[in-house]
């Protein structure tokens, strides 16, 4: 049975979703005392973790930042009860998954919002194991990588699931029972890059190698990473060492270094985006995922993997397989998203069929890209911060390092108007 945690000072707002779940599926437990969850959280499994935070409150952010730190795999989802974009940013950085406004919330959004968290969460644990040719080679060799120390380098396009990898390199090391810390390059704060990484010096301001000391630090999309950044992050794994913003004694640098990349590195490198020191350090080891184009056998196989997670959490769902027809169509499509947009096509098809078999007009797949591929990616970018931000452009901006003008521009530039919420 899966666990739901949920902290929030109103009890009614509590007992509503803990109503309205499938009690023959999820145990749920509800807490208002910061302390008593955070021990929950250290004691207990919870596959989703609902927490309220607000402006006013700091005690609901505190223990997102303990969830991150002390079970950075289970999904955090936050209640908001108004609309706060820098509030919502800040918890978008910090890695909460989606969250919910308590004003509006219904039953079958938030049964609907559980199952997919759930379903995804399963899907990534699950996509280690899948068996298809080329991603087992894949998989194989990423598990000879698990024990190292030296920093690693995993490659490939846009959606093949380099951060699932990642993770799962994870678990399997050494390491698994501290923490896994994953940062997404494009978010790093330019103006803060010494606090973020190194920390204040102060318990209260941990940075991003404090809270990851003994474990893993994950990087997504390494050519994002701002030059000074860049540079902090060499010194700090050639000496051991770093040196917190306002002292001067040494503290000690200890985090297995993973970093991920969908770009070209080494022209990054030469046009100068990278230094080459950096360069150098971050591709000691490297593993190449395989795009779903070069797996087009393998493509119905992993829709069918996806259906199934779904149906698992959903008795509901009408849907167990597909037509000819649609299958048919899951092979022809060019799948520039990869394996994240695959899983997004075939949610959305599952929740619109009516029928045990998923048909072609069931299936509504993205537009190909109409320039490069390098337009392809800041196309994709632009419409997952546009789920996250629930279409919200100035909070889309924001997300993405953009003002809203240039926003406007590109929404322009990729036929984009509105992205169904995630």
């Amino acid at each position: 049975m899966k666990k739901i945690l949920i902290y929030d000072h109103d009890r009614t707002f509590c007992l509503r979703l803990a109503e309205w779940v499938d009690k023959n599926k999820f145990e749920v437990r509800y807490f208002d005392d910061h302390k008593i969850a955070r021990r929950m959280i250290v004691n207990g499994l919870f596959d989703i973790i609902v927490v309220y935070v607000s402006c006013h409150l700091c005690d609901g952010m505190r223990l997102v930042t303990d969830i991150l730190e002390l079970s950075p795999a289970t999904p955090v989802l936050c209640a908001l009860d108004k609309d706060d974009n820098a509030l919502l940013i800040s918890l978008i950085r910090k890695g909460a998954i989606d969250y919910i406004d308590k004003r509006f919330i219904n039953r079958k959004d938030f049964c609907m919002l559980v199952s997919r968290i759930v379903a995804d969460k399963e899907s990534c644990e699950e996509l280690y194991e899948y068996q298809g040719t080329l991603y087992k080679a894949c998989i194989s060799k990423a598990r000879l990588f698990a024990p190292l120390t030296a920093p690693l380098t995993i490659y490939g396009e846009s959606g093949v699931g380099k951060s699932v990898i990642a993770r799962r390199i994870f678990n399997d090391s050494s390491r698994f029972n501290k923490a896994f810390v994953s940062v997404k390059c494009s978010l790093m704060d330019v103006a803060s890059i010494p606090e973020q990484l190194v920390g204040t010096g102060s318990r209260k301001s941990p940075g991003l190698f404090e809270r990851a000391f003994n474990g893993t630090l994950f990087f997504d999309e390494i050519g994002d990473m701002p030059l000074a950044a860049q540079a902090i992050l060499s010194h700090a794994i050639e000496d051991g060492v770093y040196y917190p913003v306002g002292l001067s004694n040494p503290v000690r640098f200890n985090a297995r270094i993973i970093t991920s990349s969908s770009k070209d590195l080494s022209a990054m490198m030469k046009s100068g985006i990278l230094l080459r020191e950096f360069y150098d350090i971050i591709r000691q080891y490297s593993l190449y995922v395989p795009s779903l184009r070069e797996c087009r056998d393998e493509i119905v196989s992993f829709a069918e993997f996806f259906v199934s997670q779904l149906t698992r959490n959903n008795p509901q769902i009408s849907a167990k397989g597909f037509s000819e027809s649609a299958k048919r169509h899951l092979t022809s499509h060019k799948w520039e998203g990869n394996i994240r947009e695959l899983r997004c096509c075939i949610n959305n098809a599952v929740f619109s069929c009516d029928s045990p078999l998923i048909k072609a007009r069931h299936l509504h797949f993205e537009p190909p890209s109409r320039t490069c591929r390098e337009n392809s990616q800041d196309r994709q970018e632009i419409i997952e911060a546009m789920k996250l931000a629930k279409n919200n452009k100035t909070v889309a901006a924001s997300i993405l390092g953009l003002t809203r003008p240039t926003l406007y521009s590109r929404l322009r530039k990729y036929g984009l108007s509105e992205c169904k919420p995630v």
